[in-house]
């Protein structure tokens, strides 16, 4: 048997979940956001031009269309929050599950399934103010940073540093909520 570096209990809340969604948003639609801040300036250099000719019925609507794409922008990840949490609640019960690390891979398991993931596969590692998300191809595995019942948890994100070594590390500012 292997032997156990660090373990996790996880429950995951919603205020977690949107935590790490954020977080996932943020580092990997960055092309999308990228073409989201260009339309919105094209759309608010046509607001102005459409102002300055008169035709305040298209420079209104011009100014919605602008609003809507600035909060896409920063809160796109809200549109399938809810909808996510409620499809993994119903997988796992009561949103707990356990996260084991050994020296090559990490385990997760719930009470209905169990999941081995090598740490080449994770692409990116990100450390929000409450959570540890380790992303892996289109989805992520949501580590909260209180849950550690073996080892500390700046011990895990230097192991996680050197083991996930095609990973990128990354820290978002921490907001102080919570």
């Amino acid at each position: 048997m292997e032997k156990t570096r660090f373990e996790n209990r996880t429950l995951l809340d919603r205020s977690l979940f949107a935590e790490a969604m954020s977080a996932h948003y943020r580092i990997s639609k960055k092309k999308y956001r990228i073409f989201l801040s260009i339309y919105s300036g094209i759309s608010l250099i046509l607001l102005i031009f459409c102002f300055i000719r008169g035709y305040y019925y298209l420079s209104a609507l011009m100014f919605v269309n602008s609003l809507f794409l600035l909060f896409v922008f920063y809160k796109g990840y809200l549109f399938h929050t809810g909808k996510a949490y409620r499809s993994l609640a119903a997988l796992n019960p009561g949103l707990q599950y356990d996260c084991t690390f050994f020296a090559d891979h990490f385990e997760c398991m719930t009470p209905n399934s169990s999941r081995s993931i090598g740490y080449l596969q994770v692409s990116d590692v990100v450390e929000t103010e409450n959570t540890l998300v380790l992303m892996i191809i289109d989805t992520f595995v949501v580590i909260g940073k209180h849950g550690f019942q073996e080892g500390e948890y700046s011990a895990v994100l230097e192991f996680l540093a050197c083991a996930c070594s095609r990973a990128k590390i990354h820290r978002l500012p921490m907001t102080g909520r919570r």
